[in-house]
């Protein structure tokens, strides 16, 4: 065999490794989304019923839109290189939930509170995953609905965040305080002994 079929069979496995784009996920059926805009309205007796159907309508839209951008960004990484292997991050699930409260956050909801969360890694669940909750203003983040737009590549995760049995989720500003300066007491940290930092998302 010449030296150029070698080359064109070795670029022809390399094409094959390449995975097509990911199609978006299917949309979830009305059934759900009303499951989910009730499940916001039993937060709290003033919870503006019109607030609880836009979040909803925002929360179900916009993973699927991060999901479409990923899956182009991979198709062309998968492009240039010949081989694209699709991995979720700690970095690129954070890089989602920060993208996703950023576009809930210009709703300006007035009755509901949106934040991000972390669940850092543990023996149950050894990758660090990041979040979104929703819960009436001032309210801890155990007493909220946790929304994920990561976990299923798109399709919106929803549940109680106290009863989420896979990951213990914590305010993300918590948890990164303790990742920079640990579990002393305040009276024992020195604001100049650790730095707050924030990885860029990772290539996919």
């Amino acid at each position: 065999m010449s030296r150029l079929s070698c080359l064109l069979w070795a670029a022809l496995a390399l094409a094959a490794c390449a995975p097509p784009a990911p199609k978006p996920p299917p949309l979830a059926p009305p059934s759900e989304r009303a499951d989910l805009t009730r499940a916001l309205q039993l937060l709290g007796p003033g919870v503006d019923v019109e607030e609880a159907r836009q979040l909803t309508v925002t929360a179900y839209a916009y993973p699927r839109e991060l999901a479409r951008d990923y899956g182009r960004r991979l198709s062309v990484l998968a492009e240039r290189r010949g081989v694209a292997l699709d991995f979720k991050t700690p970095a690129l699930c954070r890089d989602w939930a920060e993208r996703f409260e950023a576009r809930l956050r210009q709703e300006r909801f007035r009755t509901l509170e949106v934040q991000l969360v972390i669940s850092p890694a543990r023996a149950m669940a050894p990758v660090e995953h990041s979040a979104v909750v929703v819960t009436v203003p001032g309210q801890p983040v155990k007493t909220g609905i946790l929304l994920d737009p990561c976990r299923d590549e798109g399709a919106l995760y929803w549940t109680a965040a106290g009863k989420d049995g896979l990951f213990d989720w914590r305010p993300r500003l918590e948890v990164l305080l303790e990742q920079s300066w640990g579990r002393r007491p305040w009276y024992g940290r020195n604001p100049l002994d650790g730095r707050i930092l924030r990885p860029d998302p990772l290539t996919p």
